[in-house]
């Protein structure tokens, strides 16, 4: 069996969807002024349930399957939410979005299933 030097690589790969990255992603495309695009975008409940949270917030989401398009309002640009935000199972958007929307929001994780749940 003989090798060779290999002069390059070409080719193109998908990289399945991320929840964690999913999750942020949403998070920065809101604080962000302009247009986000968001490829490979995890459509799972959790994720989902972030893009209705910052809906609630004021930013406008278009959830288009394969893409997800942010439509920012800039750092301070998010508004309070008429109702309380319901991050489904998720742990990250319950550490983060205090940051991202405080004081302008009430945030509570589901009570059944939260690991906070007895501290609750």
């Amino acid at each position: 069996m003989k090798f060779r030097k290999a002069t390059g690589l070409r080719g193109e790969i998908t990289v399945p969807g991320d929840k964690s990255i999913s999750h942020r992603a949403v998070m920065f495309g809101s604080i962000a002024r302009g247009t986000t695009e968001i490829h490979n975008f995890l459509q799972g409940a959790d994720c989902l349930s972030t893009i209705s949270c910052f809906e609630k917030m004021g930013v406008s989401i278009e959830n288009k399957g394969g893409v997800v398009v942010v439509h920012g309002n800039g750092l301070h640009g998010l508004k309070k939410a008429g109702t309380v935000l319901d991050c489904g199972n998720s742990v990250l958007p319950q550490g983060s979005y205090p940051g991202f929307s405080a004081p302008r929001t009430s945030i509570l994780p589901s009570p059944e299933t939260s690991p906070y749940k007895n501290a609750l």
